[in-house]
């Protein structure tokens, strides 16, 4: 008997929980109080529920309307109350390129006009703002740069060529840690020079 009940009782709480209707809608209004008048009346018939319960089911539905369209008169009223509210409205881009380009244009002379009075007063770019000395001095120089590379094939012989400046040096052949010439192993130098005058 409770799961024959709950259907039919599923029904009438969505019914009754539908939202408000627009006032223009008095027919649908009517359409779905009938039907659900209608269904409570079917389970009364049908020995679900007695007259009592249908009867508060009613009065429950009817109290929870009034609440609810009390309650959203009440936030209408709020609302139009409500003066801490700001709209801005939306603003096309095209309206709004137009907007920053007259105040780019305005702004531009404007800000022109201040630099060159603070160069006036301050006497930017004036030759004699400067020390004389400052143009006395003249600054020459150069720089040198330089890279070189000694390459040796790789079919080459080590120890060949004996080095005999280094040889000489250190007092003969004896004495010298390497003797030799390098034959095999390539070297790169990088050299840079800078003169100031």
């Amino acid at each position: 008997m409770i799961n024959r009940m709950r259907a039919p009782l599923a029904c009438l709480v969505l019914l009754c929980c539908t939202g408000s209707a627009v006032a223009d809608e008095k027919k649908e209004l009517l359409e779905l109080r009938n039907t659900t008048l209608n269904l409570i009346q079917i389970l009364v018939d049908q020995g679900i529920i007695n007259q009592g319960k249908a009867d508060e089911l009613i009065r429950q539905a009817e109290h929870t309307a009034e609440a609810q369209v009390r309650r959203e008169e009440k936030e209408k009223v709020e609302q139009s109350q409500d003066k801490t509210v700001v709209r801005v409205p939306y603003v096309p881009d095209f309206v709004k390129d137009e907007i920053r380009e007259e105040l780019r244009s305005e702004l531009r002379g404007d800000v022109v006009e201040e630099v060159m009075a603070q160069a006036k007063n301050q006497r930017w770019g004036v030759p004699e703002a400067l020390p004389d000395w400052v143009f006395r001095i003249k600054v020459k120089g150069d720089i040198r740069l330089r890279y070189q590379e000694d390459l040796f094939d790789s079919r080459n012989i080590e120890n060949t060529y004996l080095d005999f400046q280094k040889t000489n040096k250190n007092g003969g052949v004896g004495r010298t840690t390497d003797p030799f010439l390098n034959t095999t192993h390539n070297r790169r130098r990088q050299r840079v020079r800078l003169r100031l005058g």
